[in-house]
């Protein structure tokens, strides 16, 4: 059994009446707990609902970044309608990113993963990318290619670059927690009617069909497994980017 992001909702509200579990005010936020959260030896729900049931063929260290970083970019993919048609872009291949990619890949869309670096470019095409760009050099040049675009880097980003990068119509989903402001021109945004959204974790439903789906199709995390005596050295290299892709802690 595990655990996510969210542990809880007040299943009384419009948002949770109406499946939106993941819009309620009162949520129990499994990450905003301090040490009752994903630092405690033991987690206790709020609502048994949030209890998940882990597949036989999941590891419980693939589950643990499933139901934080997993749910976060497979909520965004499909909340956002994306199709197995659709030309998609990833921004950023770390924790979130290299998920992404996973799952739009097995989704069926044509995958560009963008990096600051050109130095992740054979990890992202391991993870399905079928395409390459080097954020500073080759955005320009994709200029009106991707129906959609999941950032999930928290960094500021040229943003009136990303937008342009979109086809008409298309959507930029931000799931990464930027350190500033959004600023864009607007007519980046409202000739092409172009949507700039934002994304949080799921719903217990949409956990239960995100593990269903990377079961099926073989998309796991990429982990580095701590003891939780060396929780120094795990949060150390998080800090400083260097987990490839999820430092998970073992009680």
């Amino acid at each position: 059994m595990g655990v996510g992001a969210v542990a809880g909702a007040c299943f009384s509200c419009e948002w949770c009446l109406t499946g939106r579990q993941f819009l309620c005010p009162h949520k129990d936020d499994t990450v905003l707990r301090g040490d009752r959260g994903g630092f405690a030896t033991r987690v206790r729900a709020s609502d048994w609902r949030y209890v998940q049931p882990l597949p036989d063929a999941l590891a419980s260290e693939h589950a643990a970044p499933l139901l934080c970083a997993g749910i976060t970019v497979f909520s965004a993919i499909s909340r956002n309608g994306v199709r197995p048609t659709d030309r998609v872009a990833v921004v950023g291949v770390g924790g979130l990113g290299h998920l992404a990619i996973q799952f739009l890949a097995k989704w069926g869309c044509h995958v560009t993963a963008i990096s600051s670096t050109a130095a992740k470019a054979d990890d992202a095409r391991r993870f399905g990318a079928h395409e390459f760009i080097v954020s500073e050099e080759g955005l320009e040049r994709a200029a009106g290619s991707f129906d959609f675009i999941l950032s999930t880097v928290s960094a500021d980003l040229p943003w009136d670059a990303y937008l342009a990068a979109l086809r008409p119509q298309g959507t930029l989903c931000v799931v990464g927690v930027p350190h500033g402001s959004f600023s864009f021109h607007p007519l980046s945004l409202l000739p092409g009617e172009k949507r700039l959204v934002g994304g949080v974790v799921g719903s217990a439903e949409e956990n239960r069909q995100m593990l269903d789906f990377a079961v099926r199709h073989g998309i796991r995390p990429v982990v580095e497994p701590f003891p939780v005596a060396r929780i120094g050295e795990a949060l150390d290299r998080v800090r400083h980017g260097r987990a490839r892709y999820r430092a998970v802690l073992e009680f």
